[in-house]
């Protein structure tokens, strides 16, 4: 900024940004009332663009707890404060004093580090040669009282006992503006609601943005509209993107929110959900990534798993390695077979490798895995701040963020029989709701406005269930399923005093099978609707199992039943096989992939796959 006051290159007004912005917001509207503003208050030298968030939103540092105070009528900025490990702010009434409409105080800001400067902006940095930033971090900042306000004794005395109360900070513009008891130079803000602006400042926020312009809120800043470099992506159903020159074997499955860079390669029977793969990556046999990154030129061998993982280019994982959440790999790191890199620890390339944390045929060692940050004498975890976290772990995390015990994170879950007993009555009920709606509409034709409004009623019961429970997607997906099958599976209204071990007879088998068929059938519009994606359709299979395998006579219409998943269409092959794997990969037990049945019809589905290869060949 000095340099550029001194080569006086810019004469007008101008946009000043940080270069790790993603948004698609539309400029003239704040450019528009900058000048406005100009015009009103020659005092103006910055309008500061804000967006509508809310205070745990993912696009939110953890270190984020914006409260922003403004003038209600003119929009001028009068406090900004950042109030971490604070639960109350308190706003001097002064400030109530000095605005023309009253003020508004907002809590659900975010800072999007987007600002319309004036000339003197530059000004103001070259007289102030101390300030080395725009915005003050982790500080409570707020306008001075004007001298007006400083002839009352008492009021001396308040306005001291708040400058004491109060951290603040030099060396930065908001600050230097705020308290400044000479200068008139006045901030004004800009709210934008309805479109995307957000900053990476940490890997969490790194990983949340992402999936952001995969899921294409940040449109057209979108991966298949090329706009960036020499590319060639593609979008497909579920969020998916794949450039020229990918290759994927007939076995392997790419899952939604995934993009796949030129001449990468995924190997058979590996699976990548939600992830982000560079170009020229080749990830080898039976491999799982979930929620991962991968920069260009990995390299993962066979058999390995990882889970929000970011590998940095060149990095290569051997066989059988393991890489627990919040791994971060520095480039050209190497993890040899076997090897297991434990949640939140950083490897890279720096001195001697630590041949235990990466093998002897492996390269780097351990970066910072028990570095903290101080925070006004708290200690905070690094990993907590500069992590990517799992979406249903954040909620807690922001609660827990100044817990140092990271393992704890990872083993406590909801404790307490009373916590255990409340989820197990919530998702009693879900059942029981889910099954009085199909039991209600099991008597009628289903037409499809019928269709479209239970539908809705189901939806909603999801909703509910999902939020007062706080579920992911996978999780709520999984008990939907199971819940909305054995719902069917209550219509075939077997006796509730059957024995445990009962069996059914042929004639018994043969009138259940033609009941569970005509069922399908019936409601195949209904569960179409809610298997439209590979992994759902897997859920629904899985529900399938579990209906079957809730009492022992149920066994042995498992296959019938998967059967009609597949004639009516609900269960394709991608989410039959998916489905497979799963319970292959599955610590437990599963029965029902030894049933001839099931394995006459896998092996069919497999062999329709190997003939449509061959056509393609």
């Amino acid at each position: 900024m000095r340099y550029l006051d001194k080569a006086e290159v810019i004469k007008s007004h101008f946009v000043l940004l940080s270069g790790d912005i993603i948004s698609n917001m539309k400029l003239k509207p704040v450019l528009d009332q900058h000048r406005e503003q100009c015009k009103r208050d020659e005092n103006t030298i910055m309008t500061s663009v804000f967006k509508k968030a809310a205070p745990n939103s993912r696009t939110r540092t953890l270190d984020d707890s914006l409260v922003v105070v403004s003038d209600k009528n003119t929009k001028q900025l009068l406090a900004y404060h950042n109030c971490l490990d604070q639960s109350s702010v308190e706003i001097p009434s002064r400030l109530l004093d000095d605005a023309t409409g009253g003020v508004e105080v907002r809590y659900d800001l975010m800072d999007c580090h987007i600002d319309v400067c004036s000339p003197r902006v530059l000004m103001l940095f070259t007289e102030n040669f101390d300030w080395a930033h725009r915005r003050p971090e982790n500080v409570v900042t707020e306008v001075r009282p004007a001298s007006k306000h400083c002839k009352n004794s008492s009021s001396d005395e308040e306005g001291d006992e708040d400058e004491d109360d109060v951290k603040r900070s030099a060396g930065d513009l908001i600050s230097g503006v705020l308290e400044s008891e000479i200068s008139n130079d006045r901030i004004y803000t800009h709210v934008v609601s309805g479109e995307y602006a957000a900053r990476v400042q940490d890997f969490r926020t790194y990983d949340s943005i992402s999936k952001d312009v995969l899921c294409r809120w940040a449109h057209p800043m979108a991966p298949d509209n090329n706009i960036l470099g020499k590319s060639t992506y593609h979008f497909f159903r579920n969020n998916i993107y794949k450039e020229d020159g990918v290759r994927l074997a007939r076995s392997a499955f790419i899952e939604r929110d995934s993009i796949v860079g030129a001449g990468s390669e995924i190997g058979e029977r590996s699976r990548l959900s939600r992830c982000v793969v560079g170009r020229n990556v080749r990830v080898g046999v039976n491999c799982a990534l979930t929620n991962c990154y991968l920069w260009d030129g990995c390299v993962v061998e066979d058999n390995v798993r990882m889970t929000h993982s970011v590998l940095g280019t060149g990095v290569t994982v051997k066989s059988n390695a393991q890489l627990e959440v919040g791994a971060i790999l520095g480039c050209g790191v190497v993890i040899g077979a076997g090897k297991r890199v434990f949640a939140y620890q950083r490897v890279a390339i720096q001195g001697a490798s630590d041949v235990e944390l990466v093998g002897p045929d492996g390269s780097g060692s351990l970066f910072a895995s028990a570095e903290t940050l101080q925070r006004d004498g708290q200690s905070v975890p690094l990993a907590l701040v500069n992590s990517v976290l799992p979406a249903k772990q954040f909620a807690r995390l922001a609660e827990r963020a100044d817990d140092d015990d990271l393992s704890d994170f990872f083993v406590k879950e909801d404790d307490g029989e009373s916590d255990a007993e409340r989820v197990a009555q919530k998702r009693e009920a879900f059942y029981r709701d889910v099954q009085e709606t199909v039991a209600g509409k099991d008597a009628v034709a289903l037409s499809r406005e019928m269709i479209n409004n239970v539908l809705v009623e189901m939806t909603n019961l999801k909703l509910s269930y999902t939020t007062e429970l706080k579920l992911d997607r996978d999780d709520a997906t999984r008990q939907y399923a199971d819940a909305t099958v054995q719902a069917f599976f209550s219509l075939l209204a077997f006796p509730s005093t059957l024995p445990a071990d009962y069996k059914l007879n042929r004639e018994e088998l043969k009138a259940a099978v033609v009941k569970l068929g005509k069922l399908f059938k019936k409601w195949t519009p209904l569960l179409s609707k809610f298997a439209e994606q590979s992994d759902d359709q897997a859920s629904i299979v899985e529900g399938l199992e579990q209906a079957c395998a809730a009492r022992s006579h149920t066994h042995v219409l498992f296959p019938h039943g998967l059967k009609f998943l597949i004639e009516n269409e609900v269960a394709e092959k991608k989410g039959v096989l998916l489905w497979e794997e799963t319970r292959l990969n599955a610590d437990t037990k599963a029965p029902f992939l030894s049933d001839k049945g099931v394995q006459a019809i896998l092996g069919q589905l497999k062999a329709a796959s190997d003939d449509e290869d061959d056509e393609e060949d």
